[in-house]
């Protein structure tokens, strides 16, 4: 029996190589074998017996292809088989070849079917379950369960946060693992803590305020506490205390009171986001609201505000916004399109109480340095002290005034016959004091400036002691600013008008002053604070030996009698 089966089985290899060595394979990968049967199974059996094996084929003939076969054909072979078995050839194995990297666009080709390629590779199987893959190392494209240190799905949990007032806190993530054993051990998303925070607000809450934070939960924060404003009081700065933890039960503190009375008329006070003003009704003193445009509280009562020039307490006062801080009037705040001397304000160093607006701009005579140009006349013009009249070329009497419609007399209507100086003697114009000894004052009853009595540089009641500085013009004007005379130091170097005021025009020979008044003067040039527009490297000065007025380069030496006071202060 042994024999038998194994003399069949070396004829059946004998046929298998017969047939591969005769036989026609234009088998083209699509499934069809080329054996020499009638047939379509790559079995060399000669069997008359129907194959149902679903083993896979081992047959010798050559044929590599990656097809399925699917036949159930019957082998018509002359030869007598007499194995018990019945191999029916009916597999639905897949001939496919693993670890064959593969992409949804290729997999039809590279697998047999979109389905099969899985986690990137041709796979055994469709390989499905949530506890498979086709791609775990060393097992590339063989479906394998994953080990119980897999991930086998991730669940991202919602964010953490508010929802009207509920705070709910979640984990950050939540994924679920493998067991080893093809079963997923999920998670879930419970919030932490498991019963959401909700913020309240207590029944007695007055100013606390309950809310929700995206970050720390529940919180509560002070709300504000509101100004009380009424017309006999003012209560501002109240703040919200005693705010607890998710029970906004505070409750404001008393702030401060603002008394209305005569202690407080025409203070202004913030309340409640609007101004008011403490003033008298007629009755009593009332918080009220301020006083109409166009006017200002003073001494309790709405008033006109104030024009330019006019004395001021604060800027509220002024109509054009702006008391001068020292001069203590209301000056215009912008110089653009103003006459010149209307009022202004600029701060020098030293600062001068005196500003006025020149060519709109504001300047300050005697600024302290060498920049200032000065501007004309701001106060009374003095006479010049000449009492005498003259012919073509001699003195002569002085003619009956006023003169005749047709203007006789002759030489009638000249300076001796009107003015100050007609009705007030020459000692009148000056007025010397020596209340500091060695530093004599002089008032001029006609302008109202006030003069150092002596030549910058000397000193003592007759001007005798020390020497006449002469010397440039920004020196100069930083001697007068500096200067600490008299029991005053707000001196200044006059501009060329104040200082052409003291040239007396009665005298025959220079130097061209009231020597009693100035004694020593010395017969020289003395300069003004004011430049020459023309040539600012040039200063206007007086020239005492004739009394004119003339400009000369700045860092000429000269001398200065400096001055203070005037119609503004």
């Amino acid at each position: 029996m042994i024999s038998r089966t194994v003399h069949v089985f070396f004829l059946a290899l004998l046929l298998a190589a017969f047939t591969w060595s005769c036989g026609t394979d234009d088998d083209t990968g699509d499934g069809g074998d080329a054996d020499a049967d009638a047939d379509t199974d790559s079995d060399a059996d000669a069997d008359a017996d129907t194959d149902t094996d679903t083993d896979t084929d081992t047959d010798t003939d050559t044929d590599t292809d990656t097809d399925t076969d699917t036949d159930a054909d019957t082998d018509t072979d002359a030869d007598t088989d007499t194995d018990a078995d019945t191999d029916t050839d009916t597999d639905t194995s897949t001939d496919t070849d693993l670890a064959i990297p593969c992409t949804p666009e290729d997999a039809e080709v590279l697998c047999g079917s979109v389905e099969l390629c899985v986690d990137g590779y041709c796979c055994d199987t469709v390989c499905d379950e949530l506890c498979e893959a086709c791609d775990v190392e060393g097992y590339e494209g063989t479906c394998t369960f994953l080990d119980d240190t897999e991930v086998c799905g991730a669940t991202t949990c919602p964010a953490s946060g508010c929802a009207g007032n509920v705070f709910t806190s979640y984990p950050p993530s939540c994924a679920n693992y493998c067991d080893g054993e093809g079963e997923c051990i999920s998670c879930t998303c419970d919030p932490l803590p498991p019963t959401p925070t909700t913020c309240t607000v207590g029944a007695g809450n007055e100013c606390c305020v309950a809310d929700c934070d995206d970050v720390t939960g529940c919180y509560t924060s002070a709300g504000a506490c509101a100004d009380v404003c009424t017309s006999s009081s003012l209560t501002t700065g109240r703040t919200c205390s005693d705010c607890g933890a998710n029970d906004a039960t505070g409750t404001c503190t008393t702030g401060t009171t603002h008394p209305c009375d005569a202690s407080a008329s025409c203070q202004t006070q913030a309340c409640g986001g609007d101004n008011y003003h403490c003033r008298w009704s007629g009755s009593d003193w009332e918080w009220t609201d301020a006083c109409p445009v166009d006017t200002h509280c003073h001494e309790g009562e709405c008033v006109p505000l104030l024009d330019i020039g006019q004395e001021c307490e604060g800027d509220a006062q002024c109509a054009s916004g702006l008391c001068h801080s020292t001069w203590g009037i209301c000056v215009v705040t912008d110089c653009a399109g103003q006459d010149d001397f209307t009022p202004c304000e600029v701060i020098t160093d030293p600062d001068r109480s005196f500003d006025i607006c020149v060519e709109e701009v504001c300047v300050s005579p005697g600024c302290g340095d060498g920049t200032c140009n000065t501007p004309g006349p701001h106060f009374p013009l003095a006479d010049t002290n000449q009492r005498e009249c003259y012919d073509n070329s001699a003195q002569i009497a002085c003619t009956a005034f006023p003169c005749e419609p047709d203007g006789s007399p002759a030489f009638c209507g000249q300076d001796a016959q009107y003015g100050w100086d007609v009705s007030n003697d020459t000692e009148a114009r000056y007025t010397r004091d020596l209340s500091v000894s060695g530093e004599p004052v002089v008032t001029d009853n006609v302008t109202g400036l006030i003069w150092q009595g002596c030549t910058y540089g000397l000193t003592g009641d007759s001007c005798t002691g020390g020497s006449a500085t002469q010397t440039g013009w920004a020196a100069q004007l930083v001697n007068c600013d500096t200067l600490d005379w008299g029991g005053h130091t707000d001196w200044r170097l006059p501009d060329r008008y104040e200082l052409q005021s003291l040239v007396d025009y009665g005298k025959a020979s220079g130097p061209m002053i009231d020597a009693t008044a100035f004694p020593a003067t010395p017969n020289s040039w003395f300069w003004s604070s004011s430049s020459r527009a023309a040539s600012t490297s040039h200063a206007w000065g007086v020239n005492f030996v004739y009394g004119f007025v003339y400009d000369y380069g700045k860092t000429s030496g000269y001398c200065a009698r400096c001055v203070r006071g005037g119609p503004w202060n």
